[in-house]
């Protein structure tokens, strides 16, 4: 069973935290639960403009692993796969976001490197990110990881967006 896997893999890995289980979602319904660990980054996010934006991003095959301690969700990350000229078939990290009161405990460590093994499976060439330039503890974590900066991530605003309403 894949989730047999996980619960394995996360109890040997995660310090001192025991009953992990993961779970792989794929539906808004299910991604509404992780809203307060998005609130996290995005302070501002509705719930009405997190399901809005799931339902554009689950169109282009997005999923997200969330990790639980206890029955509660303790840390997420959204990805889906995609392609580009300068990297072939890639999977896209998105919003790695651990409990506050669960950091510092190799869990961020753990869901890269779970993901890694799920990229290779299939059959991505690279895994990449963005991480927000202020962020330096994530930046931490990803150079820890083997992640390295390729390049600038330029944005332009075409209408006015707020990304945290």
């Amino acid at each position: 069973m894949k989730n047999n896997f996980f619960i394995k893999y996360f109890k040997i890995m995660a310090k001192k935290l025991t009953k992990i289980l993961v779970k792989e979602f794929s539906t808004i319904k299910e991604m509404e639960q992780c809203l307060p660990l998005i609130n996290l980054l995005y302070p501002k996010i509705t719930l009405i403009k997190y399901k809005k934006s799931l339902k554009e991003m689950i169109h282009k095959k997005y999923k997200m692993l969330a990790i639980y301690h206890n029955d509660k969700i303790i840390a997420i990350c959204g990805y889906y796969i995609s392609y580009m000229f300068y990297c072939g078939r890639y999977m896209q990290l998105c919003n790695l976001v651990v409990d506050k009161n669960y950091r510092s405990r190799g869990i961020g460590s753990k869901i890269i490197k779970y993901l890694e093994k799920k990229a290779k499976k299939l059959d991505c060439n690279k895994m990449v990110l963005d991480s927000y330039i202020h962020n330096k503890r994530s930046h931490s974590l990803y150079f820890e990881q083997g992640f390295y900066m390729r390049g600038f991530h330029f944005m332009k605003n075409i209408i006015t967006y707020d990304e945290n309403s």
